[in-house]
């Protein structure tokens, strides 16, 4: 990471768009694509703050499949210059998608003992005083905020300290618990095609105080690209959207990213759900529960878009963050707890 607050995303103004012109259309049950040029102000990510250009599209899908799984309850510029672009699209499918092919590349069960720490041979856990931020949430590396709970899953707690964080680099009063497998020029794990996925239950704040991630990104941002299998934040119907998005460079220096909503009729907090992408030479398709539900390829981005996919490997973050994109935070529903079956690579 090229910098300790890494301040990933995006929205700023185009969240107003999205928020507002999505609560309508999704209201009517219908599909709506908007373009905006806006960025927020750069407070960090490990990126030089450019002209951002942003094209979002969020589509009604059917209500996630529930499967009965046993669960345990504990309690992741310059100023930008406004163009005007072209909407891309991409029409959604709702095709079964074969279950994962190929040799397993990582694979974590989080099999181990109640409050143990994450395998540190696979996982680097944020903590200390300037760990990354991308929301309000100070980060810390203790078992009461990122643990495994004894019964195969890992759990990533977020809580309210108005006594104060351990730190020092401009959060809120919340901590909580996030990771990932190193950073590059030697990661613990990176890999270049393959299908991730990771099975989650999402806290049922998530989108109205919490921002819960499971994403990965190349060595440097944007110009390694970064693939969102998960985020759900508060814009396009808190709690029901499950966003998949992806980010790259534009030849200007830039940056741009295609986002996916997926919204549910039921929260997605009620049970495990299964989210993933299939990332293969100059295509990526994002997958919820085996089901496809958006394909993006090369020759889907804009003029003046760089595909990044195809050059360089990727790592991979799960993390729950706090605030921002997520919601405001209420004190008063803290703790708020994301849960990790497991975490699986196929190559």
């Amino acid at each position: 990471m090229k910098s300790p607050f890494l301040a990933r995303k995006r929205r700023g103004a185009a969240a107003l768009l999205v928020a507002t012109s999505a609560a309508a259309l999704l209201a009517a049950g219908g599909y709506w694509a908007a373009t905006s040029a806006a960025s927020p102000p750069c407070w960090a990510k490990h990126r030089t703050c450019a002209t951002t250009t942003v094209t979002t599209q969020t589509t009604t899908t059917p209500t996630p499949t529930t499967t009965t799984t046993p669960t345990t309850t504990p309690t992741t510029t310059t100023t930008p210059t406004t163009t005007t672009t072209p909407t891309t699209t991409t029409t959604p499918t709702t095709t079964t998608t074969p279950a994962p092919s190929g040799t397993l590349i990582f694979d974590d069960e989080f099999d181990g003992p109640a409050g143990s720490a994450p395998d540190p041979s696979k996982w680097h856990v944020y903590g200390g005083s300037t760990p990354p931020r991308w929301g309000v949430e100070c980060f810390v590396n203790d078992r009461s905020h990122i643990a495994l709970d004894g019964s195969g899953h890992l759990v990533e707690t977020a809580t309210y300290n108005p006594n104060g964080v351990p730190c020092s680099n401009g959060s809120g009063p919340y901590a909580s618990g996030g990771m990932d497998t190193g950073s590059f020029p030697s990661p613990l794990f990176s890999y270049q095609y393959g299908t991730a996925e990771a099975r989650i239950k999402v806290p049922c704040r998530s989108g109205t105080g919490v921002w819960p991630a499971w994403w990965q990104d190349g060595p440097s941002w944007p110009t390694g690209g970064e693939i969102d299998n998960l985020e759900i934040m508060s814009d396009g119907g808190a709690g029901l959207n499950a966003q998949q998005t992806l980010h790259g460079p534009t030849s200007s220096s830039g940056s741009w990213q295609l986002n996916y909503g997926n919204v549910a009729s039921q929260p997605w907090c009620n049970d495990f759900h299964t989210f993933g992408s299939i990332w293969s030479p100059g295509k990526i398709v994002f997958t919820i529960d085996g089901v496809t539900t958006h394909t993006i390829t090369k020759s889907s981005v804009q003029s003046g878009w760089t595909w990044p996919f195809d050059s360089y490997a990727e790592r991979l973050f799960v993390d729950l963050q706090v605030g921002s994109y997520g919601g405001t935070p209420d004190p008063s529903t803290f703790p708020q707890s994301m849960i990790v079956d497991w975490v699986r690579v196929y190559q």
